[in-house]
């Protein structure tokens, strides 16, 4: 159940949104967009650190349960600490492949807290599974350096993919085989904003497709463009959902186990 602060936080987050699609699509005065929708993050960001000190504060008899749901509210306030990095190197610098860089560490951030759930707190899981994307990454990298594309952006991106799908897939992989999970509010929110992330993501990859295909008429490069208004109708609603995750220790205890 939300908190009063967080009906606020809501209430605020639509303004914004609002606001920034409509100069997007009728406007497109770019530069105030971007403020709105970095503010829009830095509110995001702002709750999780409400959420890990207050929250923290009201917990009172169970200190092992208060540990372990300040544990994952950490883990959440690390994931857009980092993510807020992120989006002032994309939207307000040139810096493209840091910004890229900064969002693998959030996804890095997120699969812990997956491993947790799917392994029972085993850190092996996540190594192991860690080690493997790193390979897969690599791979990529190699390929991408025979077929003489490689560039910064191109190889941190194909960490970042590899990270993003095989975060969803372990997330899918624990809502369909475990009832219980799927009972959780705190754990449909974590599916779906991780869900808008990624069709952000698509946006954002169908949007610099003219710069790889260079083929593409004119018309269907125009059509392709219109996916950069997209990003950002995913994306804020996703990071808003992401931001609320945080395992709530009304709740029965299943994300960690004991």
């Amino acid at each position: 159940m939300l908190k009063k602060r967080q009906y606020w936080f809501l209430v605020i987050e639509v303004i914004i949104y609002s606001s920034f699609l409509y100069l997007d699509f009728y406007s497109r005065e770019y530069a105030y967009s971007n403020r709105l929708k970095f503010a829009g993050i830095f509110l995001c960001f702002f709750m999780t650190f409400l959420s890990l000190v207050l929250d923290k504060r009201e917990k009172s008899d169970k200190r092992k349960e208060v540990d372990k749901e300040g544990q994952d509210c950490f883990l959440v306030f690390a994931a857009f600490f980092f993510t807020v990095g992120a989006d002032i190197l994309l939207l307000f610098t040139d810096a493209y492949w840091q910004g890229v860089v900064c969002f693998i560490i959030v996804q890095s951030i997120y699969f812990y807290r997956i491993s947790i759930l799917a392994s029972e707190g085993r850190n092996s899981f996540y190594i192991r599974h860690l080690l493997v994307r790193i390979c897969l990454g690599v791979l990529c990298n190699l390929i991408f350096l025979f077929c003489g594309i490689w560039e910064p952006v191109t190889c941190a991106s194909s960490f970042y993919l590899i990270s993003f799908v095989g975060n969803l897939y372990w997330l899918f992989k624990i809502f369909l085989e475990h009832k219980k999970v799927r009972e959780k509010s705190w754990f449909l929110r974590f599916l779906s904003g991780m869900v808008l992330f990624f069709l952000c993501d698509i946006c954002v990859g169908v949007y610099n497709l003219t710069d790889y295909l260079p083929f593409l008429t004119k018309d269907t490069a125009r059509y392709l463009q219109y996916a950069g208004n997209l990003m950002w109708m995913f994306y804020l609603p996703g990071q808003v959902l992401l931001s609320l995750s945080g395992k709530d220790n009304k709740e029965e205890s299943f994300f960690y186990s004991s």
